[in-house]
């Protein structure tokens, strides 16, 4: 015969779970610095005065009402009076040629002179040349006329043909040597960009 006995000694336990109010401020230790009053003298020189007892009370009331101060929680303020820095010290004059306003005015004028300057380049340099160059190719116009105006006509017309002529085997000789030998080419390009 087989006997088992088992004996537990259990201890009862309590789980309690506790949530605190989010933002609950223990306390506030308050540090407030003023700076000492402006004010201008007889000789109306600005001077560096501190505040009186008075106002610096009222300033610590009006701290305290803006934050929540509470005494019973502890909370603690501390002001103190002091200048922040010397006022009497002037500055020197800054010469105009440094002053920030003249430095943006002078770039600025810069700036519109080089738009202008190449607005004229293009006008003036390109664009007018071109014009020419396409004038001088146009055909000179018929005259109704007789004798002479037709003959001196014909003459000028015909100098602009051979011209015109000329620039074709021109043109046609200039692609022929571009086919055949580029670097040659590219090498006379380069010279008239570095003359110009």
């Amino acid at each position: 015969m087989q006997k088992a006995q088992t004996t537990n000694y259990e201890v009862d336990r309590t789980i309690q779970h506790t949530k605190l109010p989010t933002g609950n401020i223990k306390r506030l230790s308050l540090a407030v610095v003023l700076n000492n009053r402006s004010v201008a003298d007889k000789d109306g020189k600005i001077v560096s005065t501190p505040y009186t007892e008075t106002e610096k009370a009222q300033i610590a009331s009006l701290i305290k009402e803006a934050v929540g101060f509470e005494e019973q929680r502890g909370d603690t303020l501390n002001l103190l009076n002091s200048a922040f820095n010397d006022t009497t010290e002037e500055l020197p004059e800054i010469p105009i040629w440094k002053q920030t306003e003249v430095i943006e005015l002078a770039k600025d004028i810069v700036k519109y002179l080089l738009i202008i300057g190449g607005v004229f380049f293009l006008l003036f340099g390109i664009i007018r040349p071109a014009f020419k160059s396409v004038a001088e190719y146009t055909p000179a116009p018929e005259h109704t006329g007789g004798g002479e105006d037709e003959a001196g006509a014909a003459m000028g017309y015909g100098q602009q043909m051979s011209a015109a002529h000329a620039y074709e085997n021109n043109l046609q000789i200039a692609k022929q040597l571009a086919k055949d030998d580029p670097k040659i080419v590219a090498t006379v390009v380069k010279e008239w960009v570095n003359k110009e």
